[in-house]
């Protein structure tokens, strides 16, 4: 079942939505506005709003559709690729899932259905988007670009100390500026097919990631050339998710055109800013 569904809320629903929509719907299906009679309705809207409400069981739903966090540790790889502080930029990294599909586990089984890839990457693209446009759009009051400037740099320097951190600079830092000035020259960036082409890299990369494998049984690898590997197979799946999602921002039919501009000028910003301290 799908939770948002159940409390009639979109995945991109804030913790103040997620409350409100179960207050709402307790005022109709609560035992007590029923006679004291609990409804599987109740239960099923009990036990989303329970998930939902906290943080922790609520991202390992959005990123693997169940709140197993075994299996949710086993997944992930951020760790190896920016960790938690790159997290909301990137999402939760899909390849170690996909490295996942290869075990035999019946738990794995919805994991891996279509459905429930297009929820996950539904969800992904809404939260950095919405990152993304929270961070970018400015108001009048805020508006003051030194000292926007000087928080980019501070936080910069914070990401650039993280697990592939320079590298997740320079490759988003580069795709922010090529979607904002291709916005701001209102020209069109040319749009691959994002899944054709991660899927191809994920087939390059395979052999790469067996005979690492392989390599295992002789020797012991240690966490810089983990981190190495783990960059090169996620390094397509993180571009094509950055180059999505800025379109997505940029791009947002509820904006007028001059609020639209302005966050492509952050963008921009913030793209030469992570570009800079790369190379330091």
């Amino acid at each position: 079942m799908d939770l948002y569904e159940i409390l009639k809320l979109k995945p991109s629903a804030t913790k103040d939505e997620i409350s409100s929509s179960y207050r709402k719907l307790a005022m109709k299906y609560h035992p007590d506005k029923n006679g004291g009679v609990e409804t599987e309705e109740w239960g099923k809207i009990s036990k989303a709003y329970q998930i939902l409400a906290d943080d922790n069981s609520r991202s390992l739903y959005d990123n693997f559709g169940t709140i197993n966090n075994s299996l949710g540790s086993n997944a992930s790889f951020n760790s190896h690729v920016g960790g938690e502080l790159w997290q909301s930029y990137i999402g939760n990294l899909e390849i170690g899932l996909w490295m996942l599909s290869f075990m035999d586990n019946s738990e794995l089984e919805n994991l891996f259905s279509t459905g429930e890839k297009e929820r996950r990457h539904a969800i992904r693209v809404s939260s950095i988007v919405r990152y993304l446009q929270n961070k970018l759009f400015r108001s009048p009051e805020q508006d003051e670009s030194s000292q926007f400037e000087r928080s980019l740099r501070e936080e910069a320097k914070k990401l650039s100390d993280e697990p592939n951190g320079k590298k997740l600079l320079s490759t988003l830092g580069k795709i922010y500026i090529d979607e904002a000035e291709a916005y701001l020259k209102k020209s069109s960036t040319v749009e691959s097919n994002d899944f054709s082409y991660l899927m191809e890299r994920l087939v390059l990369y395979l052999n790469i990631f067996f005979g690492y494998l392989t390599s295992l049984t002789k020797n012991k690898p240690n966490l810089e050339e983990v981190n190495k590997l783990v960059w090169k197979l996620s390094k397509s799946e993180i571009s094509s998710i950055a180059q999505e999602t800025c379109k997505k921002v940029l791009y947002n039919e509820n904006r007028n055109e001059a609020e639209s501009i302005q966050i492509a000028k952050y963008m921009c910003l913030l793209g030469k800013v992570w570009l800079e301290e790369s190379k330091l």
